[in-house]
């Protein structure tokens, strides 16, 4: 999210998925072999796939000039690996309005004729497989409705929902074409949205789908960083059913544990996002072995990120123009001698983050907050210190600074959240703010972001807004606050 921060929404969201009959892959099996019985095939084939794939967006700019991204690799329950990507495009590359989609996303099965090859393609690898009323046990029905939403409307021109979610143009054109397997005949309103140049280049499933909206990113972003499938298993000893014993396990495929066993790259992400420490006077961490003299440990007490970024301030008038977080971008960190060096090159590849702190951590919060706004500071005491004045607390010296003097702060915690945070989440920050910081105009707060912190329930039931976060906030009220107006 700190890319997010720095250079915008994503636009481009990619999947790309290993096809298993790849000729890289048949070619090299043994008689009566299949690719499921070579992971080792599957997964280096993918491998170099996935870098042409990433070539061909990163600097031959296929879809447009890439400025930043990031790529997560994940397995399918069947054992095919498959990548995340989104990317972020230059501002003269981006898709502005609905009209442009066309240009890089299609919709529609490809003509039968003139393309067969890429008829071909999309037939077999991005049509939605049937489900609805007539395929109940469909894996993607729940409750009786498509969890994908299939099988989409017909739509004559591309457009953005009012949830900002782009609907991408399926004309209601006729064409269709059955599958032997069952019969099922498929029409545009089940083909899922791909490039032309990338499948037909790749011959296997490529997903692309353009972000419209900036409420969709931490939707993306968590989608990207799940996390691994996971499964719940009962235990039966000496023919007893223990129902009362689970374990929360976790599935690994022959494919995904011989990637991991070959040290392929999990994820990938630029520019990067260096993390900068944050902690009070003396409480920084320190790492030692067990048996070495605690008395030594005390004497050379090795710097911080933070501590040294004070100790250059003091040497280096040219260190003081940058607030924490841009340090990093014309300073490189050198671990071994715990000390910070002037940038030769690559400033404009990294960039600097302070961990989020929650406001009830207290000092901690106010000591983030300053480090956000104060350039140059050379100790602890320079960021207690204002016009001359020395407070106790950096609670007290961002009130000094005019940092808290109205809810301008707790506006922007709450922004700040909105690129990262669930809606749940937002409500707990929310409850938070209320116990701990004691903001001047609650309500003025909640109607700011009573949006944003329902937006889980506007997607599921559509009672007002207002009233389904009061219900929703209630019990986090009466256990943080002592009372609120709305």
């Amino acid at each position: 999210m700190a890319i997010v921060r720095c250079f915008g929404k994503p636009s481009l969201f990619i999947t790309f998925t290993c096809n298993p009959k790849w000729d890289e892959i048949m070619r090299e099996l043994f008689p009566h072999q299949t690719p499921n019985d070579r992971p080792d095939l599957v997964c280096r084939v993918f491998r170099q796939k996935l870098k042409c794939l990433k070539k061909d967006l990163l600097y031959y700019h296929v879809l447009g000039k890439v400025i930043a991204y990031i790529d997560v690799i994940e397995f399918q329950k069947r054992g095919l690996p498959h990548c995340h990507m989104c990317l972020i495009l230059d501002k003269s590359h981006r898709l502005p309005t609905a009209d442009t989609y066309d240009d890089v996303v299609c919709s529609e099965i490809p003509n039968k004729i003139t393309e067969p090859k890429l008829f071909q393609i999309i037939s077999n690898f991005n049509t939605h497989g049937q489900c609805g009323i007539t395929f109940p046990n469909s894996p993607c029905m729940i409750d009786g409705k498509c969890s994908k939403k299939y099988p989409k409307s017909f739509v004559d021109t591309s457009s953005i929902d009012k949830y900002g979610y782009p609907l991408y143009r399926r004309r209601n054109d006729g064409v269709t074409f059955q599958k032997k397997l069952n019969g099922f005949i498929f029409n545009n309103r089940w083909i899922i949205p791909y490039n032309k140049h990338l499948s037909k280049k790749y011959n296997a499933h490529i997903n692309v789908e353009i972000c419209s909206s900036v409420q969709s990113i931490k939707y993306l972003y968590k989608y990207c960083y799940k996390g691994h499938d996971r499964t719940t298993a009962s235990v039966s000893i000496n023919n007893v059913d223990e129902t009362s014993q689970f374990i929360d396990a976790r599935y690994i495929s022959a494919i995904e544990s011989l990637w991991r066993t070959l040290d392929f790259e999990m994820q990938d992400h630029s520019p990067a996002v260096y993390r900068l420490d944050l902690h009070l006077p003396n409480q920084h961490i320190i790492l030692f072995q067990s048996n070495t003299d605690i008395n030594n440990i005390l004497t050379k007490n090795p710097g911080t990120k933070l501590t040294e970024w004070f100790k250059i301030n003091q040497l280096d008038t040219d260190a003081r123009h940058y607030i924490y977080a841009d340090f990093v971008r014309y300073y490189v960190w050198k671990p071994l001698s715990k000390q910070w060096l002037k940038r030769k090159r690559g400033g404009n590849k990294v960039i600097g983050r302070i961990r989020t702190v929650s406001p009830k951590e207290g000092e901690v919060f106010y000591l983030r907050l300053l480090l956000n706004y104060v350039t140059g500071p050379t100790c602890f005491e320079d960021l207690h210190s204002f016009n001359g004045i020395i407070s106790n607390t950096f609670k007290d010296a961002c009130i000094r600074r005019g940092l808290l003097s109205d809810d301008a702060e707790w506006n922007h915690c709450l922004e700040e959240g909105l690129s990262f945070k669930m809606p749940y989440q937002l409500r707990q920050l929310f409850s938070v703010i209320l116990l701990h910081c004691e903001p001047r105009d609650p309500l003025g707060l909640w109607n700011s972001f009573k949006f944003y912190l329902c937006e889980d329930f506007s997607k599921k039931i559509s009672p007002e807004p207002d009233n389904q976060s009061r219900i929703t906030l209630s019990p986090k009220i009466s256990r943080y606050a002592t009372s609120i107006k709305f």
